[in-house]
C-alpha cells in the first residue's frame, strides 16, 4: 500500500536539475552551490586573522565552532607574543594563487588555496561541509 509516507524518494541524478538532493537517510539536502567564491574570500581572511589585522568575528559565519575556538586561542597567543616583543601588527600583502578543490562525498569539499605573501607562499587547506544550505569550514590549516 503506497500512502504519502511510503512514497519512494528518488535521488536527483543530474545536479543541474535541482538544488535539493536526498541523503541516504532520506533527509533533504540543500546544495550550497559553488564553493569558489567562499574559498577565495576565506583563505586570505584566515591569513589576516592569524596576522592579527582582521577580527575573527568577521569570518565566524563561515567557520564551525571548533575552528572558531582553535583560531581564537591561536590569535590570543600570537597577540600576546607580539605584545611581549613589542612588535607592531602589519597587514600582510596577500595575493591569491592556485586553488584546487574536490568533493570526496556529497556535502563535503576539500580544498587547498595557495596564498602569496611578500616573502613566501602559504597553502591554506580548508574542509567545507554543507550546513543549512551554505558552506562552513569544518577544518582550516595553514601550511
Amino acid at each position: 500500500m503506497a500512502g504519502p509516507g511510503n512514497a519512494k524518494k528518488e535521488p536527483v541524478k543530474n545536479h543541474s536539475e535541482s538544488k535539493v538532493f536526498i541523503n541516504d537517510d532520506d533527509s533533504a539536502f540543500i546544495d550550497p552551490g559553488d564553493p569558489s567564491l567562499l574559498l577565495q574570500y576565506l583563505a586570505p581572511a584566515v591569513i589576516e586573522v592569524l596576522a592579527g589585522v582582521r577580527d575573527l568575528d568577521q569570518i565566524s559565519r563561515w567557520i564551525c565552532d571548533e575552528v572558531f575556538l582553535q583560531m581564537r586561542t591561536h590569535v590570543a597567543k600570537s597577540a600576546s607574543a607580539r605584545a611581549q616583543r613589542g612588535k607592531l601588527t602589519m597587514r600582510p600583502s596577500v595575493d591569491l594563487g592556485k586553488m584546487t578543490f574536490f568533493s570526496p562525498a556529497r556535502g563535503v569539499i576539500e580544498a587547498v588555496v595557495v596564498v602569496h605573501l611578500a616573502n613566501r607562499a602559504r597553502a591554506v587547506a580548508i574542509r567545507l561541509e554543507a550546513f543549512h544550505g551554505r558552506w562552513r569550514a569544518a577544518s582550516v590549516a595553514v601550511l
